[in-house]
């Protein structure tokens, strides 16, 4: 499949941003940032009540759902929101402030990417209303756009903490990411089955 995108549909993928709106307008603008900043610090939180490996690293990110959501609905120029909520969610952690700056850039790119690859390569229809639509979520959404986040924060974090590079594609640190069923005992280095 050969993705052709002119100039011009290019560039109207990226919002002009406009600083000559009413004041009215603009406090509207910037009391939904703090909105959606605030929506993404609770859903983040929820996601690192979830992390075992790391205090920032989880295996379930539901703020990414949020945030893919977010710009679906209300637009790219909404993305400070989810960088503001994504820094505030790390920073409130372990994590320094140019690691939280990493992962927040890594999330903020993620939900753009998303609704990028969504809107403009699988021409994605908000109502979900054909299968074709649900596959483009599921893959392009879910699978391709977590990429971008998952290698942006994990190199954060790897420059901040050494343990991660020496760890990293060892079996041992996959036993600490593989659970053996409801009893939450981790396995062992040599035990590969995953939930």
């Amino acid at each position: 499949m050969v993705i052709r995108l002119s100039k011009a549909r290019l560039c109207n993928t990226i919002p002009p941003m406009n600083f000559s709106m009413p004041r009215s307008a603009l406090g509207l603008f910037l009391a939904k940032i703090l909105v959606i900043a605030a929506v993404y610090i609770v859903v983040g939180k929820i996601g690192l009540t979830l992390a075992e490996l790391h205090e920032n690293i989880s295996l379930i990110w539901p703020a990414s759902g949020i945030a893919l959501v977010i710009l679906l609905r209300l637009g790219y120029a909404y993305w400070p929101g989810i960088f503001l909520g994504a820094f505030l969610t790390n920073v409130t952690t372990t994590a320094g402030v140019f690691t939280s700056l990493g992962i927040a850039t890594g999330d903020t790119l993620e939900a753009y990417v998303g609704t990028f690859l969504l809107l403009r390569v699988g021409e994605f229809s908000k109502s979900l209303n054909r299968l074709r639509d649900v596959l483009a979520l599921v893959f392009l959404g879910g699978m391709v756009a977590t990429l971008v986040s998952a290698v942006v924060g994990v190199t954060s974090l790897g420059l901040a903490s050494p343990w991660l590079w020496s760890d990293y594609g060892r079996p041992s640190i996959l036993a600490k990411v593989c659970r053996s069923g409801a009893d939450g005992h981790y396995l062992s280095d040599h035990e590969f089955y995953c939930i």
